[in-house]
């Protein structure tokens, strides 16, 4: 078996594959050729571009946890708080654009070896489409690369779309609390573990 880096294929496709340290395997049994193909039609033409939020994404991402997160709990990721989060060290807020719009955005805190997604969500308008996939993939990526042992995310117990891409990106539930959420509704609690315990 071989190795060949993503940024390798330029050649293969229109150049516009970012350069990753991702790297793909080359099996006798794949031609490189079907690979390249392959490559090309899910990486050159990714769905939106990723990348660390700005204070000028503040309003945007609120009104998406408002609509798509919080709505039926009161408005509690306000703007003010998402700008907060946006300057706080300890915290990551990731965007997802589509021709310069946020389309989806991701919130992580850090605690240690720890992380805690404490807001995930994409725009009805731009599902289905692998943008959710793809910005956890990029919030994996980094939360390995900065040595992150585990991530844990809480979701509405209802919400079983949001259970179902969790657990389809490797998250496990450990349990749930009643009225987790103002008083109404049960959480689910989950958790992803990137690095063996005893690393």
């Amino acid at each position: 078996m071989s190795w060949i880096s993503a940024s390798a294929m330029r050649s293969q496709c229109d150049g516009t594959i970012p350069a990753t340290r991702l790297k793909w395997a080359i099996s006798g049994r794949m031609e490189l050729d079907r690979l390249s193909a392959w490559i090309c039609t899910r990486i050159v033409t990714p769905p939106a571009d990723i990348g660390l939020a700005t204070p000028a994404d503040a309003q945007a991402i609120a009104l998406l946890s408002r609509d798509e997160i919080e709505h039926g709990l009161g408005w509690s990721w306000t703007a003010a708080r998402v700008l907060r989060a946006i300057r706080d060290r300890n915290t990551n807020v990731v965007v997802v654009r589509d021709e310069g719009r946020v389309v989806g955005f991701a919130l992580l805190q850090y605690d240690e070896d720890r992380a805690h997604l404490l807001l995930f969500a994409v725009a009805p308008s731009h599902r289905r489409r692998g943008i959710a996939t793809s910005l956890w993939q990029w919030l994996e990526e980094t939360l390995r690369v900065a040595g992150v042992g585990n991530v844990q995310v809480e979701l509405r117990a209802s919400n079983a779309v949001a259970r179902s891409f969790y657990e389809k990106v490797g998250f496990e539930l450990i349990n749930a609390t009643s009225k987790y959420y103002r008083g109404v509704e049960t959480a689910l609690h989950m958790i992803k573990e990137l690095m063996p315990r005893n690393a």
